[in-house]
Parts: structure tokens; C-alpha cells; sequence
């Protein structure tokens, strides 16, 4: 059975300047995976690359992805653009700007679900996104319809938003700090609704707070200037991470300040771990060299220690 995404030695590159390199990551249908790391860590950058969505300037320069077994980076734009929405769905890091400020919430939803066909008329298209609606939390369901998404709260447009991703039924979601300015109260609140809306769909949840993972993820990727420092089992690597980063990460939780952010590539331009200088016990390689993907403790990790 192939795997729902696969990831193989994925490097991107901006004016010739690498911000992903040798990123691998393979989810099985149905799994839930995190992938975590600091601002500026390529989080967003491997999304995209995902989604078929990179900025421009920006391209992919080695490896590929696929999809359902499909080379995703040979697919013609065209095909991409009918997988989207049922087959990948993306919940963008600022939900406002997946929203178009000149048309209500109704006309945004039925124009997207009959585009995908996911609907066979106009009048089914506004019973299904009505029943969406509801399911994402609304009461006055009608009225959210109506309304244009500047005159909702960016909680309502959070729910709207989820709705629109998840009616299309897609097999994969990649959530892009879906919950980043949100209080804690309802940041765990929309995260809980993200996770009973994802039930049918595999989920990768991108975040910088590593704790938010425990019980909500089967497995998760660290990712640092670029590259994935180590991954597996998400209750294994918080118990016991192994790559210097992943424990800064863990004894920093939600506070970032220790950890400085991490600018793209730095591991391809020091040609060294992207971590060796703020480690505790750097080895001599680890400046020189960017360590090899080992297999250890039933988790993958780069690090010369291993």
C-alpha cells in the first residue's frame, strides 16, 4: 500500500539560496502528523511546496513529492488545481486572506463547493454549506451566510474558514499555525474543533509550540533552518527527544524567546547542523558537516552523536 504523501529529499531553493534541503517525511492515510520548529524554521515553506503553491522566485530544486502515488512536482497546474480542495486542503497560517472581503460567506462557499463538484446545484450548495456551518459551531447559521467576512470576528472567520476546507471532504489537511493569536482558552478550543472536523482526513498540523502535539498527533517532524532534525512517534520524541533542538523546543514550550530565529538554509550555508552553535555539547563535525538521517530508538535523527 503506498503512502497518502511522500516526501523525498526535497529541496528548495530563492536566488540560488537554499531555504529547504533533503526534507523527507511519509504519511500513511488516516495518520495525524506535527511538524514543528521555530519562526523561520521552513515550516510554511514545506507546506507550500505540498500544496503546489509556492511564492514566486521560489522552486523546488531536487527530490519530489507524491501524492496518492502521483509525482506531484510533474503534475500539470491544471490537474494540481482539481486535486486541491478534495484531495489537499490547506488552512492557510492568516485565515483572513483565504476570504474574500467583496463577496458574503454564502457565495464564497457555493462557488466553491460546485467548483469542485461537490455539489450539483446552487440550492444543494447552500444546504451544505449551512449544515458546515453549524457543524463548525454557528447558531445563527443564516445570518453567517449573509454576512460579508469583515463584519465577523476573526474567530468567526477561524470557523468559517474550517468550514470551507473540510465540506470538500479532502484526504490530507495541512493546518498552518491554524491556532497562532488566538487566547489559550480558545486556542484550545479550535483546536479541538480542527481535530472533530479532521476525523476522516489525515492531518499534518504545523505549530512552533511543541506541547500543543502530545495526545493530538501519532507522530511528528522537528524542523530546523531547513531541514527535519528528527521525527517519529510524537509520545516518544516528547518523551525522550534525542536531537539538541527538539529538547530546546520541549523546555521552551510556548515560549520562543530562548530560542533565536532561525534563519532559512542555515544549515546548507554553514555546511554544519543548523543547531551546532547554540548546543550544549557541540562535537567538532557538527560545524563542518551537516549530519546523515539515522535511524535510532525507533525515531529518525540527524546528529553526529548517533
Amino acid at each position: 500500500m503506498s503512502a497518502l504523501l511522500k516526501v523525498e529529499n526535497l529541496s528548495v531553493t530563492v536566488q540560488n539560496r537554499p531555504i529547504l534541503y533533503d526534507v523527507s517525511l511519509e504519511m500513511e492515510k488516516g495518520e495525524t502528523w506535527g511538524l514543528v520548529g521555530a519562526s523561520g524554521a521552513g515550516k510554511s515553506m514545506l507546506a507550500r511546496s505540498i500544496t503546489g503553491l509556492l511564492p514566486r522566485g521560489i522552486s523546488v530544486t531536487g527530490g519530489q513529492i507524491l501524492y496518492n502515488g502521483l509525482d506531484w512536482l510533474k503534475t500539470k497546474e491544471l490537474v494540481r488545481r482539481r486535486i486541491r480542495g478534495n484531495g489537499i486542503g490547506y488552512l492557510v497560517q492568516n485565515t483572513a486572506s483565504g476570504l474574500d472581503p467583496v463577496y458574503t460567506v454564502q457565495q464564497q462557499m457555493v462557488e466553491t463547493l460546485l467548483a469542485n463538484d461537490c455539489a450539483d446545484s446552487q440550492e444543494e450548495a447552500i444546504e451544505v454549506s449551512a449544515d458546515w456551518l453549524g457543524k463548525v459551531g454557528f447558531i445563527e447559521v443564516r445570518r453567517i451566510l449573509s454576512s460579508y467576512p469583515h463584519s465577523l470576528s476573526g474567530g468567526m472567520v477561524q470557523r468559517v474558514y474550517l468550514a470551507m476546507v473540510f465540506m470538500l471532504n479532502p484526504e490530507l489537511v495541512i493546518a498552518d499555525e491554524f491556532s497562532t493569536g488566538l487566547d489559550s482558552t480558545t486556542e484550545k478550543e479550535m483546536l479541538g474543533l480542527l481535530f472533530q472536523v479532521a476525523e476522516k482526513s489525515s492531518l499534518l498540523m504545523i505549530t512552533h509550540n511543541i506541547l500543543l502535539l502530545g495526545g493530538l498527533t501519532d507522530k511528528m517532524a522537528v524542523m530546523n533552518g531547513g531541514v527535519i532534525v528528527e521525527s517519529g512517534p510524537t509520545e516518544l520524541i516528547l518523551k525522550k527527544p534525542l536531537h539538541a533542538y527538539s529538547q530546546a523546543l520541549l523546555g521552551a514550550g510556548d515560549n520562543m524567546d530562548p530560542i533565536a530565529v532561525q534563519e532559512f538554509g542555515v544549515s546548507v550555508v554553514s555546511c554544519g547542523c543548523p543547531f551546532f552553535s547554540r548546543c550544549d555539547s557541540p562535537w567538532e563535525e557538527c560545524a563542518a558537516q551537516l549530519p546523515h538521517v539515522r535511524e535510532v530508538e525507533g525515531r529518525k535523527v540527524r546528529c553526529h552523536r548517533y
